[in-house]
């Protein structure tokens, strides 16, 4: 996605109001799969499926290591397989 894309999909990640990402991206250096799980769970809620394909989200193997290390317990992981039954 673009550079505007992506600034706007980061501001989306702060959706989860009790529990804000903290943007530490600690789901991205976990990730086996050199994905940024934090941008594609907020995709789910706000983004589109362009937006999921260019992320490569059917690259994700559902490991769930980006939700187990989340310290603002975003359901990284459940999001992620949400948007992925939406392709």
């Amino acid at each position: 996605p673009s550079e505007q894309k992506i600034s706007e999909i980061f501001e989306v990640t702060d959706l989860y109001a009790n529990n804000p990402c903290q943007k530490c991206l600690k789901c991205v250096s976990i990730c086996p799969e050199n994905l940024s799980p934090f941008m594609l769970s907020a995709i789910s809620d706000r983004g589109s499926l362009k937006d999921a394909m260019e992320l490569q989200v059917d690259r994700c193997s559902d490991c769930g290591l980006c939700s187990s290390v989340c310290p603002s317990r975003i359901p990284l992981m459940h999001n992620i397989q949400k948007l992925k039954k939406e392709l």
